[in-house]
């Protein structure tokens, strides 16, 4: 009976090797058939895919994509390499095609729609991107294509359509929200204030103070304080620049040349003492100039030139350094003013050609500031210091 049994499992262990053998023989064959049978061409554009060459990988993926025009991924994928090429009509044609067939899954629909926006919005096809973008609203793309269509509006300076995109959204869906809905509203007052329509105006900067306040910004305070001024009444803008000085201290320099730009020769004494608080307070601030001009014509030649001196040991800067030179000859030699005007010159040369407000989040560079980047289209994200620039 024991002998029985032995050869038994014997017998039951070499058929299981054997059922194993021929499996593993069948994967194998399926691994090596299936291998052989995916195109060349796939198996190329990935790997170029991988060493980050596209233009490479678009090459090698065309000739699968003519063959397998069936392929929904493979054709979306292929068009969206052309528009990193800039070929927008041949994306678009591929787009177009593959949205027309009727066998399509509600998320392929979905994902064509999105792919055939960016498109036309590369493109530079605004309309027809926008009508795309607005037909995923209400979708699971609907943040996406919000986002999207307020970078559109934003370009046409469409701040109401980018306030109603604002106000319909889901709560939380947008970024940054409330810096946005302040600077639109902002928008509008500038264009409020341009046409004189003051009751317009002030109806979008008290909007803009009430996103403001959460987002932390000192715009509306500035715009409040020039519609102030140019209905004459500066005496009601100086609290508002004492919030301003509270919050953001560096915004001061765009208080101050709107400031002496509406004051007259009467009330000049006053903001010269305001001024000189603030720079005491503030050396850094980038409106030594400013004072110096007022300075010198309202108040004390003498005591611009110490100013000046404690603010180079202060906060030394460039232009620190211009200021004092404008105020050094009142107290020099005649016989070293022409020395002295060549110096001057050379700095103020300088400080023209490299003085620039920088974009924070690109860096661009621009002579005057802004509160909207030209170039990356950020909001806030221009200092209003000026730097110097190492290139010039």
């Amino acid at each position: 009976m024991a002998e029985f049994l032995w050869w038994q499992a014997l017998l039951i262990g070499a058929l299981f090797f054997a059922l194993g053998w021929g499996a593993a023989r069948i994967d194998m064959r399926h691994v090596i058939r299936a291998r052989s049978e995916l195109p060349r061409g796939f198996l190329e554009a990935l790997r170029w895919l991988l060493q980050g060459n596209r233009e490479r990988a678009l090459e090698a993926l065309l000739p699968v994509a003519d063959a397998h025009p069936e392929t929904v991924a493979l054709q979306n994928a292929v068009a969206a390499l052309l528009r990193e090429r800039g070929e927008f009509e041949r994306a678009i044609a591929i787009h177009q095609r593959l949205l027309a067939r009727d066998a399509l899954s509600a998320g392929e629909r979905l994902e064509l729609t999105a792919e055939l926006a960016q498109d036309f919005h590369r493109a530079g096809w605004l309309d027809r991107a926008e009508a795309h973008y607005r037909a995923l609203l209400g979708t699971e793309r609907d943040a996406w294509a919000r986002q999207a269509l307020l970078a559109i509006y934003q370009v046409e300076r469409a701040w109401e359509q980018c306030l109603a995109l604002l106000d319909s959204a889901a709560p939380g869906s947008l970024v940054a929200a409330p810096l946005l809905a302040t600077h639109w509203h902002c928008e509008q007052a500038v264009a409020a204030m341009a046409r004189e329509a003051w009751d317009e105006a002030e109806r979008h900067l008290d909007a803009a103070q009430s996103y403001g306040a959460s987002a932390n910004s000192v715009r509306p305070l500035l715009l409040r304080a020039e519609w102030l001024l140019a209905q004459g009444r500066s005496e009601e803008a100086l609290p508002l620049w004492q919030e301003i000085e509270h919050r953001q201290p560096a915004a001061l320099a765009l208080v101050v040349p709107l400031w002496l730009s509406h004051l007259d020769a009467s009330t000049m004494p006053q903001a010269l003492r305001q001024l000189r608080r603030w720079l005491r307070r503030h050396p850094e601030l980038d409106v030594w100039d400013r004072y110096v001009d007022c300075e010198l014509a309202h108040g004390d030649a003498a005591l611009a030139m110490r100013r000046c001196f404690w603010g180079l040991q202060a906060a030394p800067s460039l232009f620190a350094v211009a200021a004092y030179l404008r105020v050094l000859p009142a107290q020099l030699p005649s016989a070293w003013l022409p020395a002295l005007e060549r110096v001057r010159g050379v700095v103020e040369a300088h400080l023209a050609r490299a003085a620039r407000y920088r974009c924070r989040q690109c860096g661009f560079a621009a002579r005057r500031h802004h509160w909207h980047c030209p170039a990356c289209g950020g909001w806030e994200t221009f200092p209003p210091i000026r730097e110097l620039s190492a290139s010039a």
